[in-house]
């Protein structure tokens, strides 16, 4: 398979590709009436006109090809956002500090999603659903695999390898974009026509530094600059995987190339953009596919249901994970693929009578302790579908490799049935019944990494 890395910003199209370790790259200029910076206008005619960049690039056909899209810092949201964990669920307090900090976007006009990045710390991501929308209906129109939407700008303290406070000053198609980073993600964007001067950048770091009692922000990394100079910082240069002279232009869409071959982790996180987009639940008594939540769009469902295997593909490209919580609308409702509960295989020794016991009434908690983002959500809904009650997931405060239940001392009874209704997803689990009786759910599962989902 062969990935094609595109972006779109400007009204430029830049298209690039490697193939035979050779870097193969094209761009234009799109009209104004086909496409406004990034946002498409006119599908048809831009869907047309990639279709000629591709030619250009290889002569392999679609069906071994993939597409990778690189999104631009202007049309996602980003934030990050601290709960108090006395303050009721964590998802109301998210969705409450952010629907207040949001000025020219409303919540219900993104795709988003949150994963929690330290103790009481969320970092949350939002992209705006018509542009979303519109790069899926170009990859059902080219009729090649969407594989992943990545902002390049989320990709930068992961590439510079960093978790420390930070800048990040880029300078992309004639314009200067400025980052700042903690603990590995970033948590400020902005994107300026005039360059921002030493005494201005000065004071976005005062005034949106995230941690006041963090270590001051003490190196500048920056991006296309030959020469950058700010009082006060040690200025880094970052360097493209490859020799600027061979990607000029093109060095957002190496690096975010770059990234997903050494790093594929990413594609399995929330930074894929498509990790936030509702999936089709599959009921296994019946092929049809049932649509938990709202619609996307016509266009959109019409696209899955007629051209589903390109575009339900590149939902789980290699199985991967969705995000930790996604959302389409503001409803609450986690979205993941579901089927039937698994079945338990009979054993020669005598099963244990669980038929008095009501599935509905034992609650349960899942944490995710494995570090695959959205595994917790995909479990919650196996369980629901099973007849479970779940009532919250977090993240574990540490990774485990056997899946561990812990259960209130009178709950115990339930064991046999979980355990079997879970063998399937959970080949490896370590019982207790130590769960305390003041805790608001009757069982705690910590999935662990040997999960298989």
């Amino acid at each position: 398979m062969l990935d094609l890395y595109l972006s779109l910003n400007k009204n430029i199209l830049k298209i690039h590709t490697v193939e035979n370790n050779n870097v193969k790259k094209t761009s234009s200029e799109i009209t104004s009436t086909t496409v406004d910076g990034s946002c498409i206008k006119d599908i048809s005619t831009l869907t047309a006109i990639v279709e000629e960049q591709i030619k250009q690039l290889t002569n392999l056909p679609k069906g071994k090809l993939s597409l990778n899209i690189v999104a631009e810092p202007q049309d996602i949201v980003l934030r990050f956002i601290t709960i108090n964990k006395r303050d009721g669920l964590v998802q109301d307090q998210i969705l409450t500090e952010i629907k207040s900090k949001l000025d020219d976007v409303k919540l219900e006009d993104l795709y988003f999603s949150y994963q929690k990045i330290a103790p009481f710390l969320f970092q949350f991501i939002g992209v705006r659903k018509d542009i979303l929308e519109s790069y899926l209906e170009l990859s059902n129109n080219l009729g090649i695999t969407l594989r992943s939407v990545v902002p390049w700008v989320l990709l930068l303290p992961k590439y510079a390898n960093i978790n420390e406070p930070s800048i990040f000053v880029s300078k992309v198609d004639g314009v200067q974009v400025i980052a700042l980073s903690e603990l590995n993600g970033i948590f400020f964007s902005g994107v300026y026509a005039q360059e921002k001067t030493s005494a201005e950048i000065d004071g976005f770091i005062n005034d949106l530094a995230f941690y006041k009692k963090s270590a001051p922000i003490k190196k500048v990394y920056t991006l296309n600059y030959d020469a950058f100079h700010l009082s006060n910082y040690e200025v880094v240069k970052m360097n493209v995987p490859i020799s600027d002279s061979e990607v000029a232009g093109f060095e957002t869409n190496v690096i975010t190339n770059y990234m997903a071959d050494t790093n594929p982790s990413v594609l399995a996180s929330q930074i894929n953009l498509l990790n936030m987009l509702p999936v089709p639940v599959i009921e296994r008594k019946s092929s049809s596919l049932v649509y938990a939540g709202s619609v996307i769009t016509a266009v959109l469902v019409l696209g899955l249901l007629i051209g589903g295997v390109t575009l339900l593909k590149s939902r789980n490209p290699n199985n991967v994970p969705a995000s930790n919580v996604a959302q389409n609308t503001t409803d609450s409702s986690v979205l993941s693929d579901t089927t039937a509960a698994p079945q338990a295989t009979p054993s020669v020794a005598p099963t244990p009578d669980t038929s008095a016991l009501a599935k509905k009434d034992l609650k349960v908690r899942i944490e995710n302790g494995a570090g695959v983002t959205g595994l917790a959500a995909k479990i919650k809904a196996k369980l629901e579908t099973a007849g479970y009650t779940v009532v919250s997931v977090d993240t574990a405060d540490t990774n485990t490799t056997a899946t561990v239940m812990r259960f209130k001392t009178d709950k115990v009874a339930f064991n046999d049935l979980i355990k079997a209704d879970t063998k399937a997803i959970f080949p490896s689990v370590t019982m207790g019944d130590n769960l305390p009786a003041t805790a608001a759910y009757d069982l705690l599962i910590v999935a662990g990494t040997s999960t298989t989902l």
